[in-house]
């Protein structure tokens, strides 16, 4: 089993006990966590099936522009302002989902970002995300995996654009949290659909590379389930995409800086 799996499971799950913590304090309504992830409805469509429909056309059009950035059809990658272009090309390339939005005159509640105390969920955010990197750098037993991963990115001018991609990423997966648990009418059972989204991601590239399933293959693909399953209880305890951006992307940049 690959040690990097064990490691992001070590800080997730730690990521999101802590989180779990905190948030039962939200009872009663003048617990301190109800300053940071106060309780919302959950959102309701008139036709969810029209708007999963519209979210996965979104989805494909992220596809079609991503293309369209490998053959180099979107703002050019030139010193000294490729940091600047890059950080443009990953919001161009996810800009189907800000246009849905737009064109459905739907607010960021439904993308699980609301507007409110802003303040403490992002300080709350980044002292979990400092918590999950330890808890990654105790399981893997490497403390400069991730400070070197960083510096590395840094030095090449490609953090920022890494930052804006991985919050694109988790601002697509709240918008298809939200939309699949209207269309199934259960939150809990959307949430385990989209966790399995992770490692059904990772077969094709398992099987062109010709590792096939092996059995640790299996067993790295049961982490990644289970990580998915843990973000997902995250995710719908605080209803802040804010709150999983700063864990995912140092655990991003661990995995691939």
């Amino acid at each position: 089993m690959d040690t990097h799996y064990l490691g992001l499971f070590a800080a997730y799950s730690t990521f999101v006990a802590v989180t779990l913590f905190i948030v039962r304090r939200r009872h009663p309504p003048n617990g301190h966590a109800a300053t940071i992830w106060p309780a919302t409805d959950r959102v309701l469509f008139a036709r969810p099936w029209l708007e999963l429909g519209l979210l996965l056309a979104a989805i494909i059009g992220i596809i079609l522009v991503g293309q369209l950035y490998q053959a180099g059809y979107l703002l050019p990658n030139r010193a000294p302002f490729s940091p600047i272009a890059e950080m443009a090309n990953q919001v161009l390339i996810f800009s189907p989902l800000l246009l849905l939005l737009l064109l459905r005159r739907q607010s960021l509640h439904t993308a699980l970002l609301p507007s409110r105390r802003l303040g403490p969920r992002a300080l709350s955010s980044l002292t979990l995300a400092a918590l999950a990197a330890f808890a990654y750098s105790l399981a893997v037993r490497d403390f400069g995996r991730i400070p070197d991963a960083m510096m590395a990115e840094t030095e090449l001018g490609r953090l920022p654009s890494h930052a804006v991609q991985v919050f694109l990423e988790d601002f697509a997966i709240a918008m298809l949290l939200v939309r699949l648990a209207a269309v199934l009418r259960s939150e809990w059972a959307a949430g385990l659909g989209v966790a399995a989204l992770f490692p059904a991601l990772h077969v094709p590239a398992m099987l062109s590379t010709g590792e096939g399933l092996s059995t640790a293959n299996f067993a790295n693909l049961g982490l990644d389930f289970a990580i998915g399953v843990v973000v997902m209880v995250g995710l719908l305890k605080t209803r802040d995409v804010l709150w999983l951006f700063p864990t995912h992307f140092l655990m991003d940049v661990a995995q691939f800086g």
